[in-house]
């Protein structure tokens, strides 16, 4: 039984130092550390304490740099064995390694985002962006996705209406 109980940033860095035409931007996330928490007392659980790096670099004009730790929910035995495993090897198992890099780069990436503008640095993702093609007139901002489902609805709803009838 494993359950993540906190995801919490323990230091934040954004820096701007330059400027270029061309951004070339630079994502990753890892693991620093794994020890056993003893924030909670009991025979039959742990709290594992799982450290990350997420680090956004703007080649030659600036850096985001965000860690903390994933806090874990683990049966006893088994989060003493992740913790010995760490470490004696640096070795982490491949669903709990990809539980928390998923988890800490989701978050990480939406706190750079909001440290993006505030230090005037692209934005670390590229957002969708809304074509509009020659024969729409109209003001809107829906997308092809949401156009897509909305046919998508209107098939199925045809679809239901003729298997009844038949």
């Amino acid at each position: 039984m494993r359950s993540v109980l906190n995801f919490e940033i323990s230091s934040i860095e954004a820096k701007k130092y330059g400027f270029a035409e061309k951004v070339e931007i630079k994502q990753g996330v890892s693991i620093v550390a794994i020890d056993l928490s003893n924030s909670v007392n009991n025979e039959q659980f742990s709290v594992l304490r799982v450290g990350f790096s997420y680090s956004c670099e703007y080649v030659n004009i600036g850096n985001i740099t965000i860690r903390g730790n994933v806090l874990i929910l683990e049966e006893k035995a088994k989060a003493e064995e992740i913790a010995n495993r760490w470490k004696d090897k640096k070795e982490i198992e491949k669903e709990l390694l990809e539980l928390v890099l998923n988890l800490a780069y989701r978050n990480c990436t939406l706190e750079a985002i909001e440290l993006s503008r505030k230090v005037n640095l692209p934005l670390p993702i590229q957002l969708p962006r809304i074509q509009v093609e020659a024969k729409d007139t109209k003001a809107e901002t829906t997308t092809k996705i949401e156009e897509k489902q909305e046919e998508k609805e209107q098939k199925e709803k045809k679809e239901t209406k003729k298997s009844k009838n038949n």
